[in-house]
């Protein structure tokens, strides 16, 4: 007998990275708390979904804004057609596997583990795999609804074939008719064709004159029996055994009386074997066939017994219907009854005890009758484009709404069927819709967001760093940042391009040259040349743009960690309520990690001192000539702010959080000819001393190490004296609280203090952005996008740290310039100081004790002067500026003054402090009389 079985438990892990799913009805809660977890648990990322369109807009009418808005890197796409788009497939790829599922479930709890449900599987690994003419079938179909794909959908579904070759080879192994898969098994792939419905298929395929018998499983009839009228008749059968569900199937309760005796109707609960009235639901959809020769043919798949399904003879079927035929010689058990499926002792149904106030099929199109349908909507940065079915002929809005279904925006368009714009809060638009005036004239759509979409290409070269993203996408896993550190980039790789070249595919897209003379194109066009889509996407995918995107989403709360999927796929599909699966938001102090904080701690501090010692190198020259001019040719590009996104949006997560250390104690004779030394072990190994003394020998001290670090430590004392480490056989354990970085001070030697970090590595590359020229200009629209999103990004989680630390009276200066510096090089459109305040309190994770008292000083010293300034510059005599002014130099930046001399000043700024001479001042070579300066001192 064939075992119940959950269909998810058939996808091998590691074997597939792509998948494509069909289905009618939908429940968006279920897929992406449920199934989608499963399946990028078992390594499928890149996840394509076609859906009945006028279902899917039915169930956005009543959306509670959750839908889309959890697990958005999978793609929809809406199919629209004169009847249902009713298929149930399955389709995973992989390089050199793939899964071919074709059934009767649709994409919902019970579709896939509650309902009675019949599908085919099937597997092949290479092209002389008996399965892979089927392939080549199902293929076939799939790809004749790929154009319903818009926009980045289409990049998702040329992965596929970029990452599985073998279906581009599929069409040479392509065969008509029955294909042999195994001993005494053929199968056929069908699916309704204008002017060949199923039903006409299954007539000519089938040896009509000789069927014995004929059984339907099936929850949905004709109300008047006429298909099955048709099966009785086109067939000459005497008697039709139909099994159902009176309880929540349409039976043909109008079905002609003259035609009562040649059915018999069983309860399907009393028709198979495990029935659970509590928890089954039928829902499958059989026609099995037997021959007086002792043949026996079994369709599955989608098709309700309806003509709408199925068609008929003469007409087509209205609906998109895919199913599979097996045929075989009937063994000892038919296939029914190695289904598990008998009428024997079962109830039998009376159809005049069927009430007509019918239970509505699932088959039903759509009552919503808007004027326009927006066949796609998505997000490139804040370029928002939407896919309309027809030309709008009137002026019209679009509006859109964020996840608690609140309207956000609203934008006037005039005409055409494709839409573009600019949008103010790309974060939290989640639906677009069309509106005249106050009345809404299309569908409710969900926002595909490119830069998530762009997080699930299967490529295998990019896996590694796939799965790095996922660890901290799906479960919160930072261990796994000392690894992401490693593919990082500090050196320039996308110089300019000013004669753009690139492959695409195997052909080669060239914007400069041909050999033929022609019009040259305009910014537009070569934006939307393949080879340049293609380059920009790489670019986007690079690994320090991924990681910068998953930092920056993670630090806005639009992506939150997950609980790793349970392995007991089976139980999580079956879980009761899946909604209990939205959760809160979580606060700031509340996270409890658990893996080692030190390895996090150590990964972070070293790509600080990267990216310190990466852009000093360009102002190393500057700095030892005491001379800054705007020199440098070069510009910040992608990269390398990204990276700074990278460094900045994990000082804020880790900043003011803590973690476990196992620590042991440890004796140490302190003696002052080793003092220099000693000083340094205690640096390098985080020695914790302790209160505790002994009253025996004072120059004994004590102190907690962290239990890994213990032995390494006792070598080194040994190798200084051997007198320096006191034996203890039975050293104390303990478990202490370390924070991931110091609030101490600024101290060049202090490599954990974030205000240290800050005034060195971002206070460097400040000074670089000033003396380059600026920000590179891309030649193509989406890359500019993203780079002035990392500006943004970078500026408000840099103000907000910089706010929330607590800074000495005597290092305001630095917290000061470091706050001008980001507001006039790094913020690149905010425009005046309401906004500019929005911005950052927004982006505030959480407010220390001190950010009130930064807050204040930020309004009234820093946004208030500076504009004052931006609007009236006011160049100034060397000799007339006082003493601790702010003066600027674009070369430069913002700088507190100290004095001056013929040709030279004194400044103070960070990056530079440390290279100070009188009292954190630096000299530099200054040959002008006037200097910008803010009006006053601050």
């Amino acid at each position: 007998m064939i075992l119940r079985q959950n269909i998810v438990d058939l996808i091998r892990k590691g074997a597939y990275s792509s998948c494509i799913i069909m289905s009618y009805s939908f429940d968006f809660i279920f897929f992406e708390e449920r199934l989608m977890p499963a399946l990028k648990s078992a390594g499928v990322k890149n996840i394509n979904l076609f859906l009945d369109g006028n279902y899917l807009d039915e169930q956005l009418e009543n959306s509670i804004g959750k839908e889309f808005s959890n697990q958005r890197t999978y793609a929809i796409n809406s199919v629209y057609g004169k009847g249902i788009f009713h298929p149930k497939m399955l389709l995973l790829t992989g390089p050199k596997h793939g899964l071919l599922l074709i059934g009767s479930g649709n994409i919902s709890a019970s579709g896939m583990s509650g309902n009675d449900e019949v599908w085919g599987a099937f597997h092949m690994n290479s092209l002389e795999s008996p399965n892979a003419s089927l392939f080549a079938n199902a293929w076939a179909y799939l790809q004749s609804f790929f154009n319903n794909c818009h926009g980045f959908n289409q990049d998702k579904i040329h992965w596929i074939t970029q990452q599985s070759a073998w279906l581009n080879e599929l069409q040479g192994v392509a065969t008509e008719g029955f294909i042999q898969i195994r001993d005494n098994l053929e199968i056929q792939f069908l699916k309704n064709e204008e002017g060949s419905a199923i039903y006409k298929q299954l007539f000519d395929i089938l040896p009509t004159d000789s069927i014995n018998s004929l059984t339907i499983v099936s929850p949905f009839f004709d109300k008047n029996g006429s298909t099955l009228v048709n099966f009785l008749k086109d067939y000459n059968l005497s008697k039709i055994t139909c099994l159902t569900d009176s309880s929540s199937g349409l039976l043909p309760v109008k079905m002609d009386d003259s035609y009562s005796a040649n059915f018999n109707f069983f309860e399907w609960g009393t028709c198979i074997n495990g029935f659970d009235s509590h928890f089954h639901r039928l829902h499958a959809k059989i026609y099995h066939f037997i021959t007086h020769t002792g043949l026996e043919y079994l369709l599955l798949g989608s098709c309700n017994a309806t003509s709408g399904a199925l068609g008929g003879l003469d007409s087509d079927a209205s609906n998109e219907e895919a199913s599979i035929l097996l045929k075989r010689t009937v063994t000892s058990n038919d296939l029914l009854s190695e289904l598990g499926i008998s009428t024997e002792g079962a109830t039998k149904i009376n159809l005049r005890d069927i009430p007509d106030t019918a239970v509505k099929t699932d088959d039903i199109e759509s009552s919503n009758q808007h004027k326009y349908k927006i066949l796609h909507a998505e997000l490139d940065g804040s370029s928002l484009s939407m896919n309309i079915d027809r030309d709008i002929q009137t002026p019209l809005y679009v509006v859109l709404r964020d996840k608690h279904l609140y309207e956000i925006e609203r934008y006037f368009i005039e005409s055409g069927d494709r839409i573009s714009i600019k949008i103010k809060h790309p974060d939290a638009a989640l639906q677009a819709m069309l509106y005249d005036d106050n009345d809404r004239v299309s569908n409710i759509r969900p926002i595909h967001n490119t830069q998530l979409l762009s997080k699930s290409n299967p490529d295998q070269s990019q896996a590694d760093i796939n799965n790095l993203v996922d660890s901290i996408m799906n479960s919160g896993d930072y261990s796994s940042i000392e690894s992401i550190i490693q593919y990082l980039e500090y050196a320039r790789n996308d110089e300019d391009f000013q004669s753009y070249t690139a492959k695409s595919g195997s052909a080669t897209a060239t914007a400069i040259k041909s050999e033929k003379e022609y019009d040259s194109l305009t910014e537009e066009e070569l934006n939307s040349l393949p080879a340049a889509h293609t380059f920009t996407r790489e670019l986007l995918n690079h690994p320090n743009v991924q990681f910068a995107d998953l930092i920056s989403l993670l630090g806005k709360g639009i992506l939150k960690p997950k609980e790793i999927v349970d392995e007991d796929i089976e139980s999580s599909l079956t879980d009761e309520d899946p909604e209990n699966q939205y959760g809160g938001d979580q606060q700031v102090g509340e996270v409890q990690y658990q893996f080692d904080g030190a390895v996090i701690k150590r990964s972070l501090i070293k790509h600080a001192n990267k990216l310190y010692d990466y852009h000093y190198a360009f102002i190393k020259r500057h700095v030892k000539n005491q001379e800054f001019h705007t020199s440098d040719d070069s510009y910040i590009t992608l990269n390398e702010i990204s990276n700074f996104v990278i460094l900045i949006g994990l000082l804020t997560e880790f900043g003011f959080k803590k973690y476990d250390v196992d620590v042991t104690e440890i004796a140490i004779h302190y003696d002052d000819r080793w003092r220099s030394k000693f000083a340094k072990l205690e640096r390098a190994y985080q020695l914790i001393k302790l209160d505790r003394v002994d009253a025996d020998d004072l120059n004994i001290s004590f102190y907690h190490v962290k239990t890994d670090w213990r032995g390494e430590l006792i070598e080194e004392l040994n190798a200084i004296d051997e007198s320096l480490y006191i034996p203890n056989e039975s050293p104390g354990h303990t478990t202490l609280l370390h924070s991931y970085f110091s609030q101490a001070n600024i101290d060049k030697q202090q490599h954990d203090s974030l205000k240290s970090i800050l005034v060195d590595s971002l206070g460097v590359f400040l000074l670089h952005v000033a003396s380059c020229k600026g920000f590179k200009h891309y030649e193509f629209d989406s890359l500019n996008e993203k780079l002035i999103q990392f500006r943004q990004n970078l500026f408000k989680m840099g103000a907000s740290l910089i706010l929330n630390l607590n800074w000495t009276s005597k290092e305001q200066d630095q917290r000061n310039i470091l706050l001008l510096d980001l507001l006039h090089f790094v913020n690149p459109e905010l425009e005046d100081s309401e906004t500019i305040l929005t911005a950052i309190q927004e982006s505030a994770k959480f407010k220390s004790q001190y950010f009130e008292s930064n807050w204040d000083d930020y309004k009234r010293i820093i946004l208030q002067p500076y504009f004052r300034w931006k609007n009236k510059k006011s160049a100034q005599s060397v000799s007339e500026i006082s003493n601790h002014s702010i003066i600027f130099k674009s070369s430069f930046g913002f700088a507190y003054y100290r004095k001056a001399k013929p040709d030279t000043i004194w400044i103070k700024k960070p990056g530079l402090w440390w290279k100070s001479e009188v009292d954190e001042y630096f000299e530099i070579k200054f040959p002008f009389n006037k200097i910008l300066a803010l009006n006053h001192t601050i």
